[in-house]
């Protein structure tokens, strides 16, 4: 093997390293935001349930859905 062919294949080497650790850095970053989304959907979660156990008597008028709807 020639030393400038080694030479191009430690260069593409490098590149794909670099791709790889950027691409892990993407993924790690994906699941934090995964993480975090999926805690904001159970707590809303918890909140839609919250209001839709509410009984109709502790609802106010402004809860009420208007006539022409």
């Amino acid at each position: 093997m020639t030393p400038s062919r080694l030479n191009e294949i430690e260069a593409k080497v490098s590149l794909i390293e670099d791709s790889v650790d950027e691409l892990n850095h993407t993924v790690f970053r994906l699941q934090q935001q995964a993480g975090q989304l999926q805690e904001q959907l159970r707590f809303l979660y918890g909140k839609l349930q919250a209001l839709t156990e509410m009984p109709a008597a502790t609802q106010g008028p402004r809860d009420e859905i208007p006539p022409h709807y």
